[in-house]
């Protein structure tokens, strides 16, 4: 790969280019490797690339294909910045929403609201995202590359190459989470609005032995059965893929990412070892409908050796749908495997989320007025 990296700067950008632009391009790979919140070589990467902007000849820094790779490694660590800022205002939320019982649920919420709104993505992403912008202009201007729908560029959509309209999206649950205060705030007494803010502030624990997982999330694609069958099939025509979604309304919680999907009657497939077999284990799941010309969707989800969690059920929303039971037998070894399909003609299964969730040990009697 790289002596076709050497070869390509080498003759579009120009021979005292050609390590700087093969390396930073390989850097800019590296980039998309695992939880971009851990990735400390996006900043890296960054430093690489403006430091032969720097050095770089007026007609060089003019290059529209020097200037793609340059548009990458300003606004990857743009994003990543955003993100753990807005990760941690989010943490902050949830920690006010934790001490709901001594602040009160009201109060509890406005801090949580305060939290959330102390976001400031120009002044955390530092000038990367005026210069983004700056380079996109030029690029509209060099080859007609529209990153946004607004104005002159009138490109198709923000998720069609379209970014610039969505450079300062919001990247935590802030959306989300203001719809679920709207509605807790409508809550007859306390004790309801407190469970319910509880219920918020632990949203992605599945109790002790339990597995969540968002397929927005890299390490939770670590599960997914030939979910990188890219070098077999770069197609993804008979192996799972993700999907980009994007959520405007605040319906579901994660503003923007991917999901686990298919494509049609291909079967989408997630495997979880160290489950405990003496445990009865239920699942949640949060699909995402299908749109487009073909209509709704039905899904079916089994268990290891075709065991029914659910039949055919239309998807209409992004509900969470559950919980299953899983059947004993589907984890006997401590493995088990999750299955989803769609109705043949159909155009597969879309899964957001999911929660599996251990009830208690099979070998004890129920303990009387337990809660999980």
């Amino acid at each position: 790969m790289i002596e076709s990296l050497r070869d390509y700067a080498q003759l579009f950008v120009g021979p005292e280019f050609t390590e700087g632009i093969a390396q930073g391009m390989l850097a800019l790979e590296r980039n998309f490797r695992g939880p971009l919140a851990q990735n400390e070589g996006v900043e890296v990467t960054l430093l690489q690339w403006q430091e032969m902007e720097r050095n770089a000849p007026e007609a060089v820094r003019r290059n529209y294909r020097f200037q793609l790779g340059l548009l990458r490694a300003y606004d990857d660590p743009s994003v990543r910045r955003r993100l753990l800022h807005e990760t941690w205002l989010e943490e902050k939320a949830m920690a006010a929403l934790r001490r709901a019982g001594d602040l009160g649920t009201a109060e509890a919420m406005n801090q949580a609201e305060r939290a959330l709104e102390e976001r400031s993505p120009e002044a955390v992403a530092g000038g990367l995202m005026a210069r983004c912008r700056e380079l996109a202009d030029q690029l509209l201007t060099s080859i007609g590359y529209k990153t946004t729908v607004k104005e002159r560029n009138r490109g198709l959509a923000s998720n069609r190459a379209a970014f610039v309209d969505a450079i300062d999206a919001q990247l935590n649950r802030a959306r989300w989470l203001r719809k679920q205060f709207d509605a807790i705030r409508k809550l007859s007494d306390e004790p309801t609005k407190r469970k319910a803010l509880m219920e918020i502030a632990e949203y992605r624990n599945p109790g002790p032995g339990g597995i969540y997982a968002s397929f927005q999330d890299a390490v939770s694609w670590d599960a997914v059965k030939d979910g990188r069958a890219w070098a077999r099939d770069p197609g993804f025509l008979s192996t799972p893929n993700h999907n980009p979604v994007r959520e405007k309304q605040g319906l579901f919680p994660y503003p923007s990412g991917s999901m686990l999907t298919a494509y049609y009657d291909t079967p989408v497939v997630v495997k979880y070892e160290r489950l405990d077999p003496k445990s009865e284990y239920t699942v949640r799941i949060r699909y995402l409908p299908r749109g487009g010309a073909l209509g709704r969707n039905h899904v079916r989800a089994t268990a290891s050796q075709n065991q029914l969690i659910h039949d055919f059920q239309p998807i209409t929303s992004a509900n969470i749908l559950g919980p299953f039971a899983i059947p004993l037998t589907a984890y006997r070894n401590g493995t088990l495997e999750l299955m989803w399909t769609s109705k043949p003609g159909e155009q597969g299964a879309q899964i957001l989320e999911l929660w599996i969730e251990s009830t208690r040990p099979q070998s004890q009697p129920p303990v009387e007025g337990h809660q999980r």
